[in-house]
């Protein structure tokens, strides 16, 4: 593997340099979208301000790559955090010992990137977070308008004043009924006499 040029490498002061910076230009990002290239080229600045003199300045592009492999290592670190049996902080990264070594073998074969953080934190995770997206895109994105609605409640109808005129009238109304089998509510119509029936028809 061929030595890393001196613009290449990227010190503490760095790299706490470009995410500060992309930081205070999160208000210029649109919905959807990433950073502008003025503000990559601006980045470059930033970075080799701290670094005047030093060879190997760095540029736009390298300061977008250096960006990506942030990203790329917070997700990591993301997924082992939720990983079932382990456990986090920015010192120790995952703590592994005896007892979840069998385990972390497993996880560290399906995710690439991982293996650094056995036993060694990133001290960059909560500088990075707020520079990660929050909302999830595409086509699995919820949306309200999709969402699985609660059927709506049938309404009784009002109860019906009857007077003594009215008593031979057939009179028509709703019974609610519990189903034993589905333990759900069923509205069933209705029509008697009043004159000839004061209780509710037997149909159970």
């Amino acid at each position: 593997m061929p030595p890393r040029s001196a613009g290449s490498a990227w010190s503490d002061p760095d790299i706490n340099a470009l995410i500060n910076y992309l930081v205070s230009q999160l208000p210029t990002v649109a919905d959807g979208t990433g950073f502008k290239p003025t503000v990559w080229n601006e980045a470059a600045v930033v970075v080799n301000a701290l670094n005047k003199g030093r060879a190997g300045e760095k540029t736009s592009s390298s300061c977008k790559s250096k960006f990506a492999r942030l990203k790329e290592t917070y997700n990591v670190i993301v997924k082992i955090k939720s990983q079932s049996g382990f456990k986090w902080d920015d010192e120790n990264g995952a703590d592994i010992d005896k007892s979840t070594a069998e385990v972390w073998a497993a996880f560290e074969k399906k995710h690439k990137g991982s293996t650094p953080f056995r036993n060694k934190g990133w001290i960059w995770f909560n500088k990075v977070q707020p520079l990660m997206p929050t909302t999830p895109r595409g086509a699995n994105v919820y949306r309200a308008s999709q969402a699985v609605q609660p059927e709506s409640q049938e309404t009784l109808p009002e109860p019906v004043e009857v007077n003594s005129q009215d008593s031979e009238r057939p009179f028509s109304n709703w019974v609610c009924f519990l189903c034993l089998n589905c333990f759900s509510l069923i509205y069933v119509p209705f029509t008697v006499s009043l004159a000839s029936s004061r209780r509710l028809p037997t149909l159970f």
